[in-house]
């Protein structure tokens, strides 16, 4: 008889491996049962109040922020504390609030079908933004609400990916993800550079009040436009192209922790919550900076996009660590425009346990074989949604307010989202090559992107913070 080949005989002994792991799971891990073809299926909990007690448990230092900070952050504005101590303990409150109001919108659109919750995800994803911008816009802070809407884009092109590229490339010396929705994110993310850009180079170059007066008139509609790339954009992803973001393999569902009647209670709650801890914050905003000597740039384009964005920026490094790019790069910036959960089956030599290599955290990517298997969820990026959604809906947010916010975000800030995007695109462009048996393209990253990334973003913090507070030192003002 001949022998069977060595790689089969490894899948067999990596199997058996699988399997004894899941024997000794943890009893805090979701209960399993089988499926008919023997494969372990998730089960959700059996009612809410365990979905609760398996949500809280999961994360301990984000329910205690919950707990603590945000009836802090209530307590100090009606005690009222000083201003930087009501900012602090919001900053800190919206954290957790942003968190289980992504995990409540998860729930929901996890049993409304795949086009509702798709619009869910797509409306709830950046809720926090949405609301912070509305209270600077009610506030008169047009700039600290340009900055937060520019700051929330460079920290998904540039923080979190790179933290996903280094953070995974410390496990995996070469990772791939789906290279057709990555082309898709450029080409919108260039779309909007020149959206942005004409606007800021019009009014910049004319300096003539007049024309200051037909800019605004120009955002206004032109933000009408962006949104229907928006909804053209779902259209193209939930219904006409959407075999561009899957994967082949057998579908794995996720179940949600809670019902779908709690969990749009708990949105609701948690969406009015927010409202008045971004309020709070906003209003508390004026002499922070002045008592911390930090300029408004900084608080919009650095501080605010951390705290609507923490738990999935948190996510997007943690999934990168075991391998699963296009779900990272979904949450964090997009080149797979639908969230994945997933599982991994590891086969290659000098493996240990956990997928590394036993000589070390590098593992030799030509001996590394993932087979993919997941249920994928419609879900839109970060910052498609940042530029197509909350740009323009800030915009007509300012129109109904009767306030002049307008898509004119002045050259520096363009400058920076220019090269941003360049960068990025430049990044993800590289290193394409068909899938081997398909013509799908794959894309693949290593540490050192992330590294690149990182570095430009801590160089971009460091010019804004080093900026100062004051009218004559904004770099706004300084044309």
């Amino acid at each position: 008889r001949r022998r069977k080949p060595l790689a089969v005989d490894l899948e067999g002994m990596a199997s058996m491996h699988q399997a004894q792991q899941h024997k000794r799971r943890d009893s805090k891990d979701a209960t399993v049962t089988r499926t008919p073809s023997g494969e372990d299926s998730p089960e959700g909990p059996q009612n809410d109040c365990q979905g609760f007690a398996k949500i809280f448990g999961e994360h301990p230092i984000l329910s205690t922020l919950l707990f603590v900070a945000t009836p802090l952050g209530f307590v100090s504005h009606y005690l009222e504390w000083s201003p930087q101590y009501v900012f602090a303990t919001n900053f800190v409150a919206i954290i957790p609030l942003a968190w289980l109001i992504g995990k409540a919108t998860e729930d929901v659109a996890a049993k409304v079908g795949e086009t509702f919750g798709g619009l869910l995800n797509a409306t709830f994803g950046n809720v926090v933004e949405m609301l912070l911008c509305v209270a600077g816009i009610r506030s008169g802070e047009i700039l600290v609400v340009q900055c937060t809407l520019l700051g929330s884009m460079l920290s998904n092109l540039l923080l979190v990916m790179g933290c996903a590229f280094l953070a995974g490339g410390m496990f995996y010396a070469v990772q791939e993800y789906n290279q057709s929705g990555a082309a898709i994110q450029s080409s919108l993310m260039a779309m909007s550079v020149f959206a942005i850009g004409l606007p800021t180079v019009y009014t910049n170059v004319l300096h003539q009040e007049v024309e200051h007066e037909h800019m605004v008139q120009v955002s206004r509609w032109a933000s009408v436009f962006l949104l229907s790339i928006y909804a053209a954009y779902l259209v193209f992803q939930l219904k006409t192209h959407s075999d561009l973001f899957t994967d082949d393999g057998e579908e794995e569902e996720e179940q949600p922790d809670l019902s779908v009647c709690t969990a749009a209670i708990l949105l609701l709650v948690l969406t009015v919550i927010t409202s008045f801890a971004t309020d709070f914050l906003i209003d508390a905003l004026e002499t922070t900076v002045e008592a911390w000597k930090i300029s408004r740039e900084f608080v919009g384009i650095i501080l605010l996009p951390i705290i609507g964005n923490a738990a999935e920026h948190y996510t997007a490094i943690t999934v990168a660590m075991k391998n699963k790019m296009d779900l990272s790069l979904g949450v964090a910036a997009g080149s797979s425009c639908r969230s994945r959960h997933r599982r991994l089956r590891r086969v290659g030599f000098g493996l240990g346990p956990n997928g590394r290599g036993q000589h070390g955290v590098w593992a030799d990517a030509r001996r590394v074989r993932a087979v993919h298997e997941g249920d994928p969820l419609p879900d839109v990026p970060t910052r498609t949604r940042m530029a197509l959604l909350v740009t323009p809906f800030t915009v007509l947010v300012g129109w109904w307010y009767g306030t002049e916010m307008t898509l004119n975000f002045h050259m520096f800030q363009l400058a920076v989202l220019y090269f941003a995007v360049f960068l990025v695109t430049t990044i993800l462009s590289t290193g394409r090559c068909e899938k081997e048996g398909s013509t799908t393209l794959i894309g693949k990253t290593n540490w050192f992107q992330g590294y690149v990334l990182l570095v430009t973003y801590f160089v971009l913090g460091l010019i804004y913070f080093f900026e100062g507070s004051g009218q004559h030192k904004s770099l706004a003002n300084s044309y």
